[in-house]
């Protein structure tokens, strides 16, 4: 951990295996893992608006669907 601008910065995790299927845990850190995807997509504003309303992606269970409204900002989606 450093400090930058008197927050805690860490250092970026180096995942060295995936989740156990059917583990206590895995529901849990999957929702983890989810919502800070969907929260990034938030804040980039990289999705569409659709008839006045903001659509980023569309979650359901284990998939995701990313909206974009030109390839280049889909690029940009996939490297969040």
């Amino acid at each position: 951990m450093q400090l930058l601008n008197g927050k805690a910065v860490f250092p970026p995790l180096r995942i060295k295996s995936g989740v156990r299927q059917g583990g206590v845990l895995s529901p849990a850190i999957f929702n983890m893992y989810s919502r800070s995807l969907v929260d990034s997509l938030l804040k980039s504003d990289l999705g569409c608006h659709v008839y006045g309303v903001y659509i980023e992606c569309l979650v359901y269970a284990d998939d995701v669907i990313l909206l974009s409204a030109s390839v280049l900002q889909l690029q940009k989606m996939l490297y969040l």
